[in-house]
């Protein structure tokens, strides 16, 4: 269960099964596993591990105030966050498995409300669990007075900010991909100017030849194929279809410069493509060879397959 939101409490078979069926009148879901109950809290998106054992000896009262508690904070700390997203011009898309996906004026992200909401909630109120959440959400921070006004609303918004469709989504981006400049995003106000004034921020290589040649290379190849590496920024990396490595393109790099400068855009474009399409068969045949050794060496080749 490591990794997992659980009580400290201890409960022994018979208090585990007393605040099981306690919790199951009221209402919450309780799954019964092999040293421990599972309680989900009323929002659907996490669940609070309680355990037994034999030598447990925690009363029921005091795993069910805990319980009880955190499920409270979690509540209001979630009606405070959409009413936060309504006032930021948020839409949210929640879901129940705790991922919510988040919509922006000039772009989409998602936020985990699952086990990282609880884990500050055994530690705050409500208002103070909110603003430590937000801290990491892009678009979605929030000021401890904020916090504290939002938290204290009996019921989600009446009305939450509808998520739009692709038609009516902005054109920051055009039709192609940007490389972003993160460190633009890092400042909520950015957020709240004019698009074009947030593109020339965020987007600063949007109408280089590199970005063009990262474009075209992206359609030649297949869009499902492209990622970013957050921790090597200003690369993009193409997966092999092998699925255990990528080939690395950096679209303001020297090696792309010059390829433009010897042959123009789309010259250069077919070349990278080519290159790609050689490697990824390549590493194909390299693999297949791999697998068929190990085999015959009595070795498993899992990741290969």
């Amino acid at each position: 269960m490591t990794g997992y939101p659980q009580s400290n409490f201890r409960l022994g078979q018979p208090a585990a099964d007393t605040l099981a069926e306690r919790l199951q009148n009221v209402g919450f879901t309780v799954v019964r596993l092999p040293c421990a109950i599972s309680i989900e809290f009323e929002d659907g998106c996490d669940a609070w591990l309680v355990a037994q054992d034999k030598q447990g000896c925690a009363s029921v009262e005091k795993a069910w105030e805990e319980f009880q508690r955190i499920n409270a904070v979690r509540r209001q700390a979630l009606i405070g966050l959409r009413h936060h997203a309504v006032a930021q011009k948020v839409a949210l898309d929640r879901s129940p498995d705790g991922e919510w996906a988040t919509q922006l004026p000039v772009g989409t992200s998602s936020v985990n409300v699952g086990p990282p909401l609880t884990r500050l909630a055994v530690k705050h109120d409500a208002a103070e669990a909110l603003h430590a959440f937000s801290k990491n959400q892009w678009g979605l921070k929030i000021t401890k007075k904020l916090a504290g006004k939002f938290v204290r609303f009996d019921a989600p918004p009446a009305v939450e900010q509808p998520w739009r469709s692709e038609d009516e989504s902005g054109t920051l981006f055009g039709p192609g991909l940007a490389m972003i400049d993160c460190t633009a995003l890092q400042d909520d106000d950015t957020l709240k100017l004019p698009p074009d004034e947030v593109a020339r921020k965020v987007l600063p290589y949007r109408d280089t030849p590199g970005q063009k040649l990262l474009e075209q290379l992206n359609v030649r190849i297949g869009r499902n194929r492209l990622g970013f590496d957050i921790l090597h920024p200003g690369t993009a990396d193409f997966r092999f279809s092998d699925g255990m490595d990528d080939l690395r393109v950096v679209p303001q790099g020297e090696q792309v410069a010059r390829l433009i400068a010897e042959a123009g855009v789309e010259a250069a474009v077919e070349r990278l493509f080519s290159e790609f399409e050689h490697l990824d068969r390549e590493r194909g045949v390299a693999l297949k060879l791999v697998k068929h050794l190990a085999t015959r060496a009595g070795l498993t080749t899992m990741s290969l397959d």
